[in-house]
């Protein structure tokens, strides 16, 4: 027969997992406690107390005494750990005959560590003998720790930082002043002189995890090529979760030019010839200084990349030894060199410099295999590792399609496995944690060319199809950003990351609305239509430097002109930049200053091309150069702004009397008007005279540096001022250019 009763006893004669001390029904006349009626029962299902109270006694409980021993078997669990939390003395708890009740000691640790509230929960599991007693339906009891520790504070490990704008991220230590038990999290507020345009962060609010004392605010430099200064980034500590702000929440971080501009500056170039003794890597400076051959001069040198800080060339060098020796190598402006892969690679490609120059990608054949796999080096020659073999095999050794992320920890590609369709992977630079970002797509998972990582480098855009996805670019679910209402189109397909922001900008088409302009955070959340044309109205789009705004040229309201438009990148405007264009004009090229305040753009109407800036917020705009019949000037083309945005370089085509077409280049103010710079032949074949093939402006804006062809050779360095103030000259040392391998030169 098992013990049980149906009335309570008197007060305090039994107490079933009770703090010993708190039951009632004394001489003040409080009520008794609930006593047990079914056997051993929880007279009390919660209770609290503070980490501090030391030793905390519970008793367990019978309805009647009995006449032989009661074992009673406990289970614990709850959030509170042991012994880090607490020890309790024993899981039996044995009543002896006779009596009611009897305890166990529970130990709290009164730790210095900032928790959260903790359970520690008893629940009884078993009596003995159990034939004689039962356990009772209240059986389990709940009792919080409350902690009485002080959250730590937050503040930033250093307080002043300098990166260049091209060196890459660089990480600012922030810091607990202790560990703590739980998560805590802290907003990063910006400020100062640099803005969105000049930098990113990779996480606007940073988190350390339960017992970690040290994270990073990490700060992403643009190198943007203006000639502007030294800025800064003021970043500040606020809005703390779980912590408070410490004494030195505030911390600057000064963001250099790649490069002090001065006259021209330095000149990195290559040059191709039929040896070794013709090709390679040079430098040079202002006349009558001499170009001087700065890689090795016995080694016969291709695919050269210059660096983002441009101080350093990679380039590819192949040696006529039996057998012959090539590989990558990396120079500086000094001439010292350094081979950083082994001489068995034979290089394909161009190589792709990593966001902060530490790592170099590239494709080459390896030793006698003629198949053209992924590299990537350490630009110090400290390691080198290949990314791609069988199973996964590179679809084409396009330099193009290496696609760093800003912060450099990954690289993106695209590569072949067993379906043969093009995949998107990610990989780590020494090629550990190699993901197929795309395969979840399954028989959709046809990669295009186009895709390209997040400013911050958590997430990569990329097109399967015509379908628009965003992934994580270390793995993870894709999220679709278009639908069956808002597909992109094959023929004007194009989407891009709006600088220093998580808004991805895109075309789609959008039902009877024709072609539009949208913006979407990174998943596809909050998506907004920003373009306000009529059919098709979304011609062509740029996105401005700062990231806020966006230039795009389609049809007016009447579907006449079609008119340049500047909108909001979160939709909240969009104004005509371009004055209302009669019927048959068309703006057809479209490039933003790079302070985001105008926008050079061409103008057409059959034998009539202008080439105007306009203010982005609306307010006018300037003629630059216009012509008035197929005789005059046809201005317009490559464009491009000096670095401190006062001048437009642009080159412009005319047909004389003669019939023959001259390559002009020309500079302006932003109040309009215009200045030959250099005027030559057109080439068409091999023509004599001075042709021009491309420009480049000089870091001060002061000098256009041009790469021209003279009498149908392959070209030279020539360089003027843009004022005028004295006449164009040929760099020493610049003749026989290869025009085909000039693509990397630049001012630094």
């Amino acid at each position: 027969m098992r013990l049980s009763r149906s009335r309570p006893l008197g007060p305090c004669s039994a107490v079933s997992l009770l703090l010993l001390g708190s039951c009632g029904g004394g001489s003040d006349g409080a009520s008794p406690p609930f006593m047990p009626t079914e056997g051993v029962e929880v007279t009390n299902t919660t209770g609290q107390v503070s980490e501090s109270d030391g030793v905390v006694s519970i008793a367990f409980g019978l309805p009647a005494a009995l006449a032989q021993d009661v074992l009673v078997d406990l289970v614990v669990s709850g959030s509170a750990l042991s012994p880090e939390d607490y020890a309790l003395a024993s899981l039996q708890v044995p009543i002896p005959a006779g009596a009611l009740a009897a305890g166990v000691d529970l130990t709290l640790v009164d730790d210095s560590l900032f928790e959260a509230d903790e359970t520690i929960v008893l629940t009884i599991a078993g009596v003995t003998p159990a034939d004689v007693v039962d356990i009772g339906s209240q059986n389990e009891f709940t009792l919080t720790v409350v902690d009485n520790d002080t959250a730590p504070s937050v503040s930033f490990g250093v307080l002043s930082a300098q990166v260049a704008e091209a060196g890459g991220a660089i990480s600012i230590p922030v810091e607990l002043s202790e560990a703590s038990g739980v998560s805590a999290s802290v907003d990063v507020a910006r400020s100062g002189t640099a803005g969105a345009a000049d930098y990113s962060l990779l996480e606007d609010t940073i988190t350390f995890a339960p017992g970690s004392t040290t994270t990073n605010v990490v700060l992403i430099p643009t190198a943007d090529g203006l000639n502007e200064g030294a800025e800064s980034a003021i970043l500040t500590l606020s809005n703390p979760s779980e912590a408070t702000l410490g004494a030195e929440v505030v911390a600057t971080v000064e963001i250099t030019d790649s490069a002090a501009p001065d006259g021209w500056g330095s000149i990195l170039f290559a040059r191709l010839g039929g040896g070794a003794s013709d090709s390679g890597v040079f430098s040079t400076g202002l006349p009558p200084a001499v170009a001087q051959e700065i890689s090795d001069e016995d080694l016969f040198t291709a695919f050269y990349t210059l660096s983002p800080d441009r101080q350093r060339v990679v380039y590819s060098g192949l040696e006529l030894s039996i057998p012959p020796s090539s590989g990558m190598f990396v120079v500086d402006s000094a001439g010292a060199s350094q081979q950083i892969s082994s001489p068995e690679l034979r290089p394909s490609s161009l190589a792709r410099w990593s966001p902060d120059q530490s790592w170099v990608a590239f494709y080459a054949s390896p030793g006698d295999d003629l198949s053209d796999e992924l590299f990537v080096c350490a630009s110090d020659g400290s390691s080198c590792a290949q990314l791609t073999s069988e199973p996964i095999v590179s679809v084409q050794s396009n330099e193009e399609l290496l696609r760093w992320s800003p912060t450099s920890n990954r690289i993106a590609f695209t590569a072949s496995v067993s379906d043969n369709e093009r995949h998107l992977f990610s990989a780590r630079p020494d090629g550990g944690d190699l993901v197929d970002l795309s395969a979840q797509l399954g028989v959709f998972a046809h990669v295009q060319e186009e895709y390209v990582w997040s400013p911050d480098g958590t997430r990569l855009a990329f097109r399967s199809g015509t379908v628009l996805y965003t992934v994580p670019g270390g793995g993870g679910p894709a999220d679709l950003i278009t639908n069956q209402l808002s597909q992109l189109d094959d023929d004007e397909f194009d989407f891009g990351w709006a600088p220093g922001s998580s808004r991805l900008v895109y075309r789609a088409i959008d039902g009877g609305s024709g072609l539009q302009v949208f913006s979407s955070g990174p998943a596809g959340s909050n998506p907004i239509r920003i373009s306000t044309g009529a059919l098709w109205a979304a011609r062509g789009w740029r996105i401005a430097p700062d990231g806020e705004s966006v230039a795009y040229f389609g049809p007016d309201e009447l579907s006449t002109g079609i008119e340049l438009r500047v909108a909001a990148i979160d939709g909240s405007s969009d104004v005509l930049a371009s004055g209302s264009l009669p019927e048959d004009f068309e703006v057809t090229e479209c490039l933003w200053s790079p302070d985001s305040s105008r926008v050079a753009y061409r103008q057409d109407e059959l034998f009539s091309i202008d080439l105007l800036a306009a203010e982005a917020d609306g307010s006018g705009f300037v003629s630059i150069a216009e012509n008035s019949g197929p005789e005059d000037f046809i201005p317009g083309l490559q464009m491009a702004w000096s670095p401190d945005g006062s001048r437009l370089a642009w080159i412009s085509l005319r047909l004389t009397s003669s019939n023959e077409f001259e390559n002009l280049l020309a500079s302006n103010a932003a109040a309009g008007g215009d200045q030959r710079i250099h005027s030559g032949p057109h080439t068409i074949g091999l023509m004599s005279g001075i042709s021009l093939i491309d420009y480049l402006w000089s870091l001060d804006s002061s000098h256009l540096i041009l790469r021209a062809s003279i009498d149908g050779s392959f070209g030279e360095l020539r360089g003027v001022p843009v004022d005028g103030s004295a006449p164009e000259v040929t760099i020493p040392g610049t003749e026989e250019i290869a025009a085909a391998l000039l693509v990397q030169y630049d001012v630094r």
